[in-house]
């Protein structure tokens, strides 16, 4: 190795050995440093307004993390009391036997106009329209709830009859004309109130018409013809 140089580790690896030489690097050093100081603070970096800015940075990062917890358990917090609100709700309405609680008063009432269908409505408003003297697309009470439809036509004729479509009401199903909430196999078929009487709900029959009508006898009869009116008045 030549003794006129030394090696430093982590610096330069031949640096001269001369006594003067290294106080001559020392000072450029010293000199480097020093400008380097002098830099950090003219620019700004070092200075208290720079300070005050991280502090305002790091209140302003702060903020907004105690606002998006405070976003988050708002959040939970409603979906908890939906759930607990659901489990009420539940609780008071089904009592666990399937049974409608006592303390719930529900009321479903299904009116049913024989013989009325969409052509019967169709001829009442253009009536209205032309006495009244009402615009094209004026609706009627009935257009306004109007939500869909269902058919409920027989299963053996083009010409539905009432007791046909009384049982695809009562029951959900087609059946043939003159049959009394039995299917087109004679069989007895569950009626909406038959089900709703099996989860404890008071039930009943209001007419203006004779009650072993085949109207109301597909909701609270089964026969299989609609002329067995006697037979209908046993099951009722």
């Amino acid at each position: 190795m030549d003794p006129e140089k030394i090696h430093l580790i982590g610096g330069d690896p031949a640096l001269p050995a001369n006594p003067a030489s290294l106080a001559t690097v020392v000072n450029v050093a010293d000199n480097s440093l020093a400008a380097s100081e002098a830099g950090y603070l003219n620019t700004g970096y070092g200075s208290q307004s720079h300070q005050h800015s991280l502090r305002r940075q790091q209140r302003r990062r702060h903020r907004h993390q105690r606002g998006a917890a405070a976003v988050l358990v708002a959040a939970a917090l409603v979906v908890v009391l939906s759930v607990f609100g659901v489990y009420c709700l539940y609780s008071k309405t089904v009592g666990g036997k399937g049974r409608v609680a006592n303390t719930t008063k529900r009321n479903l009432i299904l009116m049913i106009s024989d013989g009325f269908g969409p052509a019967s409505e169709t001829m009442a408003r253009n009536y209205y329209q032309h006495i009244h003297g009402k615009p094209v697309d004026w609706q009627s009470p009935l257009d306004k709830i109007l939500v869909g439809s269902s058919r409920t036509r027989s299963s053996d004729s083009f010409v539905t009859d009432s007791a046909a479509g009384a049982t695809a009401f009562s029951c959900a199903l087609k059946t043939y004309n003159g049959a009394i909430g039995v299917t087109d196999e004679r069989r007895p078929c569950g009626t909406v109130l038959e089900a709703a009487k099996q989860r404890g709900m008071m039930t009943g029959l209001v007419v203006t018409s004779r009650i072993t009508h085949a109207t109301p006898a597909s909701f609270s009869a089964h026969v299989v013809d609609r002329g067995m009116e006697d037979l209908i008045a046993q099951y009722q």
